[in-house]
């Protein structure tokens, strides 16, 4: 008879006690790391464009405002004035409040209106810069027009053109308040401003 197998101790039967698997280390790090949000560009400068000093009238024009939305550096080329035949119409431009925001164009000759016709003013972002340096400047186009006589705005001359010129006929630019119905800017509303109030009135 084959002799028992001698029994052995359970510490020997035991299996090891298994091993806790390790965190990977990237993961680790990124649990305790903040995530950084990349940075967003500046949003871009934008111009408004003022005709006049914001009148609706278009009987007379001679001075554009073109406020920037942040202070900015202009190069030459920036601001472009051009008729409806694309030709340039030439300018003064200064920025009277020191802002770096808010420049004046006085286009044409001093004092005086620009001609009647439809207009383009272009401001060219490209040759913009944004003090700072941080943000873009949009490019933007702008339409307008001059036409003697258009009190009101809307690009020809009707009854109410017509009640207004004859509330400032006979009258001083200083009494009537009315500097845009002096056609020829003699500082009184007379026969030579109507005459050529009259002749627009045919063809608009």
């Amino acid at each position: 008879m084959a002799a028992a197998l001698p029994s052995l101790p359970v510490s020997r039967l035991a299996p090891a006690s298994p091993l806790a698997p390790a965190a990977p280390v990237a993961a680790a790090q990124a649990a305790s790391t903040p995530a950084v949000e990349p940075a967003r560009p500046a949003t871009p400068v934008t111009a408004k464009l003022t005709v006049n000093d914001g009148h609706r009238q278009r009987s007379m024009v001679n001075s554009l405002t073109v406020t920037f939305s942040r202070r900015v550096t202009l190069r030459a080329g920036s601001l472009r004035l051009v008729d409806s035949n694309g030709r340039p119409v030439e300018g003064r431009v200064t920025n009277p409040s020191k802002d770096g925001r808010t420049f004046v164009i006085r286009p044409g000759a001093a004092g005086r209106s620009l001609p009647d016709g439809s207009y383009t003013f272009v401001v060219n972002g490209s040759r913009v810069s944004e003090r700072s340096g941080a943000a873009a400047v949009a490019s933007q186009t702008f339409r307008f027009h001059r036409l003697f006589g258009d009190f009101d705005g809307d690009g020809h001359l009707g009854p109410l053109d017509r009640d207004v010129f004859r509330s400032a006929y006979g009258k001083t630019v200083s009494a009537s308040q009315l500097w845009y119905a002096d056609y020829n800017g003699n500082g009184l509303v007379d026969a030579a401003d109507l005459f050529q109030f009259n002749q627009r009135r045919k063809r608009h």
